[in-house]
């Protein structure tokens, strides 16, 4: 008997990578929010669609989406109407499997806007085209390729900082590519859980900020940022 197998590329943006309980660590959002953004309910859809159902896994692409979604409700207030509308627009008028993550969105705080060539297509509004001399950015948390695709992600380090309106030093970095995605100090391949473990053994902030070459400042935040996380 002869069987046949079809190739499929390897690709880290998508592959199951994070279940949902530590991504709403990572994100500080509640774990029940987050899975109420994930899971389908009667008529109304999942808005993120979760890369693995059971159990439930994000990709590094959801990863994203989820964080844009915490980003948009808690920092700009767009309510969550408005985000379900400008989902489910992009992914008819793009055909987008992760509107969210592959799309850079702007908001004046009341709509959603997507840029396409010179003008910003209002996603919240069924896609009415609007011209807009000035939209300020507030996603910049999310690095992004030449094409506009999400490769890393620099999570806040403290849920108060969510609401922040001044930008705060991107000190953390979950890059798909790096540490099979796992959370690593920025500029560096060393996870976050790694610094916090070896803190807990024994090992000072000072002797760690002095092996890795990092300030103390940084190898304190980045342990902070753990032990709250395994605490929410």
């Amino acid at each position: 008997m002869v069987y046949s197998m079809q190739a499929r590329e390897y690709n880290p943006l998508t592959v199951p990578s994070y279940q949902l309980i530590d991504a709403a660590r990572y994100l500080h959002v509640p774990y029940p929010t987050l899975h109420s953004w994930t899971a389908s309910r009667g008529r109304s859809k999942a808005v993120i669609k979760l890369a693995l159902a059971d159990p439930p896994t994000l990709s590094f692409m959801d990863l994203i989406e989820c964080w844009v979604l915490a980003s948009l409700r808690n920092r700009e207030g767009i309510s969550m109407g408005k985000v379900r509308s400008a989902v489910e627009t992009l992914r008819l008028k793009y055909n987008s499997r992760h509107p969210l993550a592959e799309k850079e969105f702007q908001t004046d705080g009341v709509d959603l806007f997507v840029k396409e060539s010179v003008v910003l297509v209002n996603v919240s509004k069924a896609a009415q085209f609007v011209f807009r001399d000035v939209v300020e950015a507030h996603l910049r948390r999310i690095e992004r390729d030449d094409a506009g695709l999400a490769r890393r992600l620099f999570p806040f380090t403290r849920a108060r900082q969510l609401k922040s309106k001044v930008d705060v030093p991107k000190l953390i970095m979950i890059d798909p590519l790096i540490s099979f995605g796992r959370p690593v100090l920025r500029g560096t391949a060393v996870c976050t859980s790694v610094l916090a473990s070896r803190h807990r053994g024994g090992d000072s902030i000072e002797s760690l900020a002095r092996e890795y070459g990092r300030k103390q400042s940084e190898i304190k935040e980045a342990i902070y940022w753990e032990r709250t996380a395994a605490a929410a």
